[in-house]
């Protein structure tokens, strides 16, 4: 698969989850900007929104093959700072190991689909998270079922 215009991936931390021993659970919280209309490579004519190409991208199918699971989706309604919306969406998907990641993107049924979402995205941030078992004060609960999510920009 080419680079995406959407985005860049930093390889050199990626090269490091091919050395570690431990491979445990991953949340992966994407934070989505789409472009106002989806703009296919190969120069076809489109109609539909860059939103509606990602829809039509969602890899579900994908996810399932590697034991993954999208947890949480919802489009971004109001921002607490700033003057401007800079994401048109975030998403919580959870993977049962990192490298499910990567071996999710060597399927085929997900490289037919990313077409899509690469004619949607205008941009995206992907952030790899690993949940801090000692921190998580409902120690009770089976972390399959947890979800923290805190993003700051702190100036």
């Amino acid at each position: 698969m080419n680079a995406p215009r959407y985005g860049t991936a930093n390889t050199e931390y990626i090269k490091t989850w091919f050395q570690r021993t431990e491979d445990g659970p991953m949340w992966a919280l994407n934070l989505m900007s789409y472009r106002e209309f989806a703009d296919y490579q190969d120069g076809r004519e489109s109609n539909i929104s860059g939103a509606d190409a990602d829809v039509q991208y969602t890899p579900i199918q994908s996810l399932t093959e590697v034991g993954a699971r999208i947890l949480f989706v919802a489009d971004v309604a109001h921002q607490l700072t700033g003057d401007d919306i800079a994401w048109d969406r975030v998403a919580i998907a959870q993977y049962p190991r990192r490298m499910a990641i990567i071996e999710m993107q060597n399927l085929e049924s997900f490289k037919e689909a990313h077409h899509h979402k690469e004619a949607g995205m205008k941009f995206t941030i992907v952030m790899a998270t690993f949940p801090n078992p000692s921190s998580i004060t409902a120690a009770q609960k089976d972390p399959s079922d947890l979800v923290l999510l805190q993003v700051s920009n702190s100036t």
